[in-house]
Order: C-alpha cells, then structure tokens, then sequence
C-alpha cells in the first residue's frame, strides 16, 4: 500500500496482495471498521468466507473483528479510498507507512524495515491476524 501525504489514497500493483505478513495470515482490525471505495482498476475484497470485486464507484465495508484481505485482481494498477470509523487507525499508518511523492508508482516490493514496524506495532492499534 502506498499512502501519499496528505491523502488517504491507496493503490496496489496487479495481483498483489495487501498482507502484512508472507504466512497468509489475514489481518483484521479489532477497533475499526474499514471501508473500501474504488476509483480506478478492480479491488478484490474478502471479508470472513466471502469475496467481492468492486469495480470504479463501487463500495464495501469490512466490519472489525473479522479477518479481511485485498487483492488488485485486475491487469492496471488500482486505486482506492480506505475509510476507518471510529478514527485512530491512521496512527497506524503514520507509523509504518513510507510517504510516497505524488504521482509515484507503487514499489514492487516492500522494505523490511516497514514490514518489521508493522509487525511490531500491529498490536498496539488492534490489528490482529487470523
């Protein structure tokens, strides 16, 4: 996931998962509920057993406490608006996240060191592995 400053905008590359860990744990927030709003690609969504594709324009949420994973699933580089209700998750993200310029293209792969914080901190903002 790439987070510029100042925006709440999201993109992955295609086929590329949004996992913080490479074990196929799903992460799931346990404080706030996520929604994903699409603006460009295709934005595969699963929550718990089932799975969405949500083209341009379309919408989900993902209630908390229920494992949650994303996939770009189309062949362009997607991108979408991720929304946290109660607020407090984007402390998670200022923590971990490497701004990105504008207009930057997503990495192919993603540094350790972010990774590692990830790891690390996931638990102080309720982010929780199934």
């Amino acid at each position: 996931m790439v987070v510029g400053r100042g925006h709440g905008r999201s993109l992955l590359p295609p086929g590329d998962w949004s996992r913080a860990r490479n074990d196929g744990a799903a992460p799931y927030a346990a404080r706030e509920d996520e929604t994903y709003y699409v603006l460009a690609g295709e934005l595969e969504v699963i929550v718990g057993d089932e799975a969405s594709t949500l083209r341009p324009g379309d919408s989900l949420t993902a209630p908390r406490n229920i494992p949650h994973q994303l996939r770009n699933s189309g062949n362009v580089e997607n991108h979408y608006l991720i929304m946290f209700s109660p607020a407090g998750f984007e402390g998670f993200l200022r923590a971990t996240a490497i701004p990105a310029p504008d207009n930057a293209v997503a990495p192919t792969e993603p540094p350790a060191v972010a990774i590692r914080n990830v790891h690390e901190l996931a638990a102080d903002y309720g982010i929780l592995f199934h």
